[in-house]
């Protein structure tokens, strides 16, 4: 009899799983390759004829008698490049594209109009005079990242300066131009957004063809983790922050990974808003 029966009885379980595991692992394998053998060519793909239903008629060619298909019971609809901004009409519908603003490019809203009045579909979208994608009237020439130093950098300790530096060529004169900048976690949240007319600055009008230099000064409080910069172009501000010309507009055009500064305090979130704390009897 074995001195230790508890220990080799684990070491039986642990065997057993071991064999388990592995099997599974490769029997998940083996389904994902032949599901992968199962697809297409992609070859065959661009140039796909789907089998359609096949329908039969009387002898005039007016009548529809019946319906025929095997396996699938598909009709063929040509695709119909629609503009931003159409009117169009589809029977006896009247409809409008509305150009809006979302987290993804070129979202839009419906304008149906009838003749007992007219419908506004909007689904989950705000209303904004100019798209986010930008007209293109403004040029992002190159976007870099900086420390205290000066030096290019791709990450930072948090709680420690860092500069963001963008050179902008304007491809027609802009009379009140402004630029933003934008800061996404991995998650796609924006966890900072600003502009230089939010922050009270007036920057000299910009000629065609001209270029300018936007320097950013900010404190990297940000938690562990990796983000992007985002970057923006208006002209003519107006209200809390709009504006009636987006000239570029782009996410994702630097990435910044963020490392714990080992002297700051322990937090979690977005943000170290470097809290202070006093606590008293009573």
């Amino acid at each position: 009899m074995s001195r230790y029966p508890l220990l080799r009885n684990f070491f039986y379980v642990f065997v057993a799983l071991v064999l388990v595991v592995v099997f599974a692992s490769g029997a998940a394998v083996g389904g994902l390759l032949g599901y992968l053998d199962s697809l297409p060519p992609l070859e065959s793909l661009e140039n796909y004829n789907p089998p359609e239903v096949s329908r039969v008629f009387d002898r005039t060619g007016n009548t529809q008698l019946a319906e025929l298909f095997n396996a699938e019971r598909r009709e063929f609809v040509p695709i119909t490049e629609i503009p931003l901004r159409a009117r169009f009409r589809i029977g006896p519908f009247d409809l409008e594209l509305i150009t809006m603003t979302h987290s993804i490019l070129e979202p839009n809203a419906l304008a149906i109009r009838t003749g007992l009045g007219t419908v506004f579909h909007t689904g989950d979208w705000k209303l904004d005079p100019a798209p986010l994608i930008g007209t293109g009237e403004a040029r992002l020439l190159a976007l870099t990242l900086h420390d205290v130093t000066g030096a290019r950098v791709e990450h930072v300790v948090s709680e420690e300066p860092l500069r963001i530096v963008a050179r902008i060529q304007a491809t027609r004169d802009l009379d009140r131009p402004h630029y933003g900048i934008g800061i996404r976690n991995r998650f796609g949240h924006s966890v900072f957004e600003t502009n230089t007319y939010c922050m009270g600055e007036t920057p000299p009008p910009l000629a065609a063809g001209a270029t300018v230099r936007v320097e950013w000064h900010l404190i990297a409080n940000l938690i562990r983790g990796d983000y992007s910069i985002t970057v923006g172009v208006g002209n003519r501000p107006y209200g809390t922050g709009s504006f009636e010309e987006i000239l570029f507009f782009a996410h994702d055009l630097a990435m910044l990974r963020v490392e714990v500064n080992p002297t700051a305090i322990r937090y979690d979130g977005y943000f170290n808003l470097q809290p202070t704390v006093a606590v008293t009897r009573g």
